[in-house]
């Protein structure tokens, strides 16, 4: 897995090639494809080589999930648009959305007070067609205010819910600890019989197209179980909301169920949250202060 914001990649098709290569997945930060928003949000115009960076990840067919962070007032009416359009690309596993979180040098340039709430992106998401809001749940083992999040069948930018036809209880045990559902044989077979009830309830034809899919991938006897899983990927979406903290809204109860974790030097493993308040700064593997950088 790569974490990218993308500008080497939007001009590097060997680095493009050789990620492809090696079956990497690419984390890409996106917060707004629009020049003005970017000289606020970034300091400069950068839309074209994220433009550029989209194309390289989708000409290479490179498995890509999207950060984008919500800051209020800035960038939120792009989120649903700008999901829509890159969830139809059958490159595009998944879309996190972090509201702004008011930490280090650059937080200190935003007014504070500008945070979107969870149920505010899931409401915002719901322009995105086929996305209700309840398809949003928290995964087990997750505090509710740290994870919500959606899995779509997809098909051709045709998106449905997997809670449509899964249980809620298993998405929710299935996904704990990870960012997608263990497909096991207790899934898939729950996942039968939610198509075929979907069928015999008549279900859209497109919808059953979509469900369709998984199935005959799930089942197909000449693919080992990496290229399955592979396949399966690609046919399932993920919609994650996970709001970050700041000094102004930091809460121990979430610290203390936090699973996003970030080692220390002494491979200590720090909540994410805390790591980027109250450590990231003092941590010199990535940060020194401007007085030691040499000229």
């Amino acid at each position: 897995m790569v974490n990218t914001n993308g500008m080497r990649l939007a001009r590097d098709r060997e680095l493009a090639q050789a990620l492809a290569r090696h079956d990497a997945h690419v984390v890409l930060s996106l917060d707004t494809l629009d020049p003005q928003r970017s000289r606020t949000i970034h300091g400069a115009d950068i839309v074209e080589a994220k433009e550029r960076c989209l194309e390289m990840l989708q000409e290479h067919s490179i498995a890509t999930t999207v950060i984008f962070v919500a800051i209020k007032g800035i960038n939120e009416s792009e989120l649903a648009p700008l999901a829509g359009r890159l969830l139809a690309r059958d490159h595009v596993l998944s879309i996190t959305v972090q509201n702004m979180a008011y930490t280090g040098a650059n937080g200190s340039n935003f007014a504070g007070g500008g945070r979107i709430a969870m149920d505010e992106v899931e409401t915002l998401l719901c322009e995105v067609p086929g996305v209700e809001a309840g398809d949003f749940l928290t995964p087990a083992g997750a505090h509710p205010l740290c994870y919500s999040m959606a899995w779509f069948a997809a098909d051709g930018g045709r998106l449905l819910s997997l809670g449509k036809i899964l249980p809620r209880k298993r998405l929710e045990e299935s996904s704990a600890g990870s960012y997608l559902p263990r497909l096991d044989a207790g899934l898939m077979e729950d996942f039968q019989q939610g198509l075929a009830r979907a069928w015999s309830e008549g279900c859209d034809p497109q919808d059953l197209k979509v469900l369709r899919r998984i199935s005959l991938v799930a089942q197909d006897p000449a693919l080992s179980e990496a290229d399955r899983s592979r396949k399966l990927e690609r046919s399932v979406k993920m919609v994650c909301v996970h709001p970050h903290m700041d000094g102004s809204n930091f809460d121990l109860d979430r610290i203390a169920h936090c699973g996003d974790l970030v080692p220390d030097e002494s491979g200590s493993m720090v909540p994410a949250c805390s790591y980027n308040l109250l450590y990231r700064e003092r941590d010199e593997r990535f940060w020194k202060p401007a007085a030691q950088v040499a000229p």
